[in-house]
């Protein structure tokens, strides 16, 4: 008795599971349109952020505060392209942060750490080529693959030398190359340190453009 009583349980657990994951998929499916409700699954404290310009809706944690829209403060004179910044009224080292850029953008100037060169991340060869190419630099070094509202996205953890001040930092980097925004092509990158992978994982699975 006791056994068929484990084995009615575990069927329960696995159908339950099923259904739970069935459920997931299906309401941040990339046609859909989000709302508080929605972003409410993740916990109390999830609040949804639309931004109607950019057709860009997401659901994050409200304990990182409001999100702030801001272009770079780069003057044109040292920059190609526009690059604009979502950021938090109360993150914590600047982070998380999501940065859209357009596929033009670049630094013309003198600087000391250059933006990311996208055109190496060519989501067409191996996760191996990719690392080689672009992430050379870090240490502890994993990726994988995702997908928002149709576009692929590629991300990488991993350990790297802090320039300025001489620190290793572990950071997260979800990256979406030629995203239609605003009837103009943009590459997405959304940053955060370690600590916030579990929550910036949550976001990026409802992460939306339409």
């Amino acid at each position: 008795m006791k056994k068929i009583l484990i084995l009615f349980f575990l069927v329960l657990l696995v159908v339950g599971g099923w259904f739970l994951f069935d459920f997931y998929q299906d309401s941040f499916s990339p046609n859909k349109v989000l709302t508080q409700k929605d972003c409410s699954l993740f916990g109390e404290n999830w609040v949804l952020y639309n931004n109607e310009e950019f057709n860009i809706h997401f659901c994050y944690d409200g304990s990182w505060g409001d999100v702030e829209l801001d272009e770079t403060q780069v003057g044109v004179e040292l920059r190609n392209g526009i690059s604009h910044e979502l950021s938090f009224s109360k993150q914590i080292y600047g982070y998380p942060m999501i940065v859209f850029s357009t596929l033009d953008y670049e630094l013309t100037g003198n600087i000391d750490v250059p933006p990311m060169n996208w055109d190496l991340l060519d989501l067409s060869m191996s996760d191996d080529d990719i690392n080689s190419s672009l992430f050379g630099h870090y240490q502890k070094l994993n990726s994988s693959r995702f997908e928002i509202s149709g576009y692929e996205g590629y991300k990488v953890k991993g350990e790297f030398l802090e320039v300025v001040y001489g620190d290793y930092l572990t950071l997260v980097d979800y990256l979406i190359p030629g995203v239609d925004l605003a009837s103009e092509q943009y590459n997405i990158k959304i940053i955060g340190n370690y600590d916030l992978e579990e929550s910036l994982d949550k976001l990026v699975t409802t992460f939306t453009v339409r």
